[in-house]
């Protein structure tokens, strides 16, 4: 910055700077999206995170498989293994198979719905045949 003698330079000062101000924005909003972009993976890294930790509300499948998944682990896989690890690994492997059934839920009943469909024609083949 230079020094303002006259009202002309004070005006053409203040111009100078109102342009730099802009520039100096534009170029703060440039890395904070730049910034942003860096982050998106932790973002992810988060949400799977979540997954893993946390368990979906009022879920009958999700639950269910979720047991299912933790009394395997405890008691059949990791029978021999430590106080610790029988108490954290089963709790992520039953967090994370109760949000994976509930996300596809409904692909799940399908698949099961036709698959009984199936078994009861197979059946009325055989009794009828």
């Amino acid at each position: 910055m230079q020094k303002v003698n006259t009202l002309a330079e004070l005006k053409a000062e203040q111009k100078n700077l109102e342009v730099r101000k802009v520039f100096l924005e534009g170029e703060i909003k440039n890395n904070f999206e730049a910034l942003k972009a860096e982050l998106a993976p932790l973002t992810s890294i988060k949400e799977g995170a979540k997954t893993i930790l946390t368990s979906p509300d009022n879920s009958t499948l999700g639950n269910s498989v979720g047991s299912v998944v933790d009394f395997v682990a405890k008691k059949v896989i990791l029978k021999n293994s430590g106080f610790l690890v029988r108490l954290i690994v089963p709790y992520i492997a039953k967090n994370l198979t109760a949000n994976i059934v509930e996300k596809n839920k409904s692909t799940i009943v399908d698949l099961v719905s036709s698959f009984l469909s199936k078994l009861k024609q197979k059946k009325e083949v055989k009794v009828g045949g």
